[in-house]
């Protein structure tokens, strides 16, 4: 299973990995929009944006992003990732403890 600490995702081991996010959310009064990027380090320090997803321009109304990349974990201790969610102000990003929202997933492609 992956690990996570302060936004931080640990693979548990080396190999290929679909890393797909999702998000829904309401577009803020006055439009903008909202948006999800996924961020991967290979050497545990500095992030690059893989994938990027946005919605938005008409006020007050729902918005959805979705996005995947494939990342090639050859080193659990440095290979690492993260998501940055941006939205215009009165925007937000829905959860829920029932039903999948705004979410991530993990698919372990193979070996490396």
């Amino acid at each position: 299973a992956m690990s996570v600490s302060s936004g931080t995702f640990t693979f548990p081991s080396t190999g290929i990995y679909l890393v797909m996010f999702n998000g829904t959310g309401s577009i803020g009064s006055g439009g903008g929009a909202i948006n999800l990027r996924l961020k991967v380090t290979t050497n545990n320090s500095s992030y690059t944006d893989v994938s990027e997803a946005s919605d938005g321009d008409q006020e007050g109304r729902a918005g959805a992003v979705s996005g995947n990349s494939i990342i090639d974990v050859t080193d659990t201790s440095n290979v690492k990732v993260r998501f940055r969610a941006n939205m215009s102000s009165g925007g937000s990003f829905a959860g829920s403890t029932t039903t999948n929202q705004t979410y991530f997933t993990f698919i372990r492609l193979g070996d490396t």
